[in-house]
């Protein structure tokens, strides 16, 4: 049952579901649980398959074909199996209208960045009023393989040399409370950015007022040279003017004067 129910085609619409074709056999927890068609099972899957189930996956009434072979529908089906029901209210607003293929609203505490198994369903995430806000969607496929997610790093700025990034990783994700540490911890590398391109801008307008100090010293030494030469033309025209002759006449005179 687990390869045929891996190889059918999805036909779950992002919307109420009311089939009225035929009913066929859809995948029950243990063919969930069977990952082994996988040929590169993701992290999620694998921490996954690790955890008791719960339920059976609860598919919504008129459900015909479902497509558990991708690996983002096999997490969102793993995550129903085994995470945490939301029931009445407190499902998601998706949940609520009756989107998806689950009957119940259900999620795997630390994953997919808060969202339910049935908004994470076709790399959806994003839509889920759980979502973590300001995150960035990773609920697609890593590779056409279906390979494992690796961490994904966003460049958010640069301190001196050195670029600041935060890492976004749905499979290393802990419990609500370590993402508001990680949510504390991005603000604060936020303000860090922030303060460093201030920094550099301080540094940018003291350079500017260096070389512009260094420039009226110039300016200031070059006036001082001019006064220097304007008071040497002065001197020169004083003893050309016959100046000189008087003054010098005047300081003998001063001299006889003393020595009488």
């Amino acid at each position: 049952m687990a390869s045929s129910a891996a190889a059918s085609t999805n036909t779950a619409a992002d919307g109420p579901q009311n089939r009225n074709s035929s009913p066929q056999p859809l995948p029950t927890a243990a063919d969930i649980l069977n990952i082994t068609s996988i040929a590169k099972p993701s992290a999620a899957m694998t921490a996954l398959v690790a955890l008791p189930v719960v339920r059976e996956p609860g598919w919504r009434a008129g459900m015909t074909t479902i497509n558990i072979g991708r690996n983002v529908n096999r997490e969102s089906a793993l995550a129903q199996i085994t995470g945490v029901a939301n029931t009445g209210t407190a499902a998601c607003d998706h949940c609520q209208k009756s989107y998806g293929p689950f009957d119940g609203c259900v999620t795997s505490p630390g994953r997919f960045s808060g969202s339910c198994g049935n908004c994470h369903w076709n790399s959806s995430g994003a839509r889920c009023s759980f979502r973590a806000p300001n995150h960035v969607n990773d609920d697609n496929d890593n590779d056409s393989s279906g390979g494992c997610r690796h961490a994904k790093r966003r460049r958010v700025g640069q301190l001196g040399n050195h670029a600041v990034t935060t890492a976004d990783d749905d499979d290393t994700l802990a419990a609500p409370g370590d993402e508001r540490a990680m949510a504390l911890h991005k603000a604060l590398m936020s303000t860090a950015v922030t303060l460093n391109t201030a920094a550099t801008a301080a540094t940018a307008t003291a350079k500017a007022l260096k070389a512009q100090g260094e420039m009226l010293a110039a300016q200031a030494d070059a006036l001082d040279s001019l006064q220097r030469a304007v008071v040497d033309a002065a001197d020169l025209f004083a003893e050309e003017a016959g100046f000189a002759a008087i003054d010098d006449e005047e300081e003998e005179e001063e001299e006889l004067e003393e020595g009488a």
